[in-house]
């Protein structure tokens, strides 16, 4: 069972910053719906707007919720590299396209981006 209060502020937001809320639903759905919400419908029984993945306007009850995944908000991941010498852009590009097509161990931080 989902955070049904947690749902709701999620998808005032999304509507209020007309932004997607994602989450999976019923029972036969295994793949994340994307829904730009519109507004509740019932006594706050669900939520209903457009389903960004087949542009069709749909209704969700919040009961049928499996996971609740919300607003997804932008994540910046920042790599970092060890140096000793001043180096050029190309020299750095290069050193990471090797990082990346030998899967050397990387030091990075992942953080929420600030808008």
């Amino acid at each position: 069972m989902i955070n049904i209060s947690q749902a709701t502020l999620d998808v005032i937001k999304a509507i209020r910053e007309n932004k997607t809320v994602h989450f999976t639903y019923g029972s036969a759905d295994d793949f994340e719906r994307v829904l730009k919400p519109t507004e509740f419908f019932g006594d706050f029984d669900g939520f209903e707007g457009n389903d960004e993945l087949i542009d069709e306007h749909r209704k969700f009850y919040f009961h049928r919720v499996n996971e609740w995944h919300g607003v997804q908000e932008p994540w910046e991941i920042t790599i970092t590299l060890d140096c000793y010498s001043h180096p050029t852009e190309e020299e750095v590009l290069d050193y990471m396209s090797e990082v990346v097509t030998d899967m050397r161990p990387l030091l990075y931080s992942v953080k929420q981006k600030e808008e």
